[in-house]
């Protein structure tokens, strides 16, 4: 790719193909299982500007994950997945979230989903707005606050896709195949677990879930039980006093 570039196009979008090489480079590390620590903090001495503190993190933070996949043990590999979680946490606001919570629902690491899903939207919310604007009624001329709502329902979104492909993973009928997947479409997050187990990572999922003192978020959760069609289940929930949401079923 390099030998193609004329010296134009290096000064003029120079920082992208820098950032793709850096990229490659520690993506080549962790894909060849090597340790990213020392490339790392070279990176970060010699090229502050292209591999930033964030950067580091999430490097580790993905070597730590990957490191995780390859483990047989289940404490050690839920240990380095707690550990992915701490770190992506950290820098939850520049991650691509859907595509990690894609990557924890795969391993069955489904309370990383929640946590790292609520963590990335108070980060991206940090004042707040996205509550007041919906206590507001949500007006049409506060274009920050809305924003913010639509900010933290990403978030929200890679939970509540969670929940769903668990639910459905449990409905299944234990002696039907597998349905087949859309050729070219990755279903996000699908669990490939037996019924019983997909009903049980699915209530303990929703239960951790709705731990959770983030009002919005319960809001979102309630209203999925209505899609989902689970009035009995939302009725069933002890709703915190101050959560602004119409249970009319």
């Amino acid at each position: 790719m390099l030998r193609r570039i004329v010296f134009k196009e290096f000064v003029v979008n120079g920082k992208q193909l820098c950032d793709g090489l850096v990229r490659c480079l520690m993506n080549q590390y962790i894909s060849d299982s090597v340790a990213t620590d020392n490339i790392s903090g070279q990176l970060r001495e010699l090229c502050p500007s292209l591999f930033s503190q964030d950067d580091a993190v999430m490097t580790k933070a993905n070597e730590t994950f990957s490191l995780g996949r390859t483990l047989e043990n289940r404490h050690d590999k839920n240990r380095m997945f707690e550990e992915s979680l701490q770190l992506f946490s950290q820098v939850s606001h520049r991650i691509d979230l859907s595509d990690t919570c894609r990557q924890y629902g795969e391993v069955g690491f489904y309370t990383g989903v929640v946590d790292l899903s609520l963590c990335a939207a108070e980060k991206r919310d940090p004042q707040g707005l996205a509550l007041h604007h919906y206590r507001s009624g949500q007006p049409a001329e506060d274009t920050p606050g809305q924003t913010a709502l639509d900010s933290r329902q990403h978030c929200y979104t890679c939970v509540t896709t969670c929940l769903n492909s668990l639910l459905t993973a449990s409905l299944q009928v234990p002696s039907s195949p597998p349905l087949p997947r859309t050729q070219g479409v990755q279903q996000p997050g699908v669990p490939t677990v037996p019924t019983n187990q997909a009903a049980t990572s699915f209530e303990g999922t929703l239960q951790h879930a709705l731990k959770s003192r983030d009002e919005l978020f319960h809001v979102t959760v309630y209203d999925w039980f209505l899609n989902a069609q689970l009035n009995d289940r939302l009725l069933d929930v002890r709703l915190k006093k101050n959560v602004l949401f119409d249970i009319n079923v």
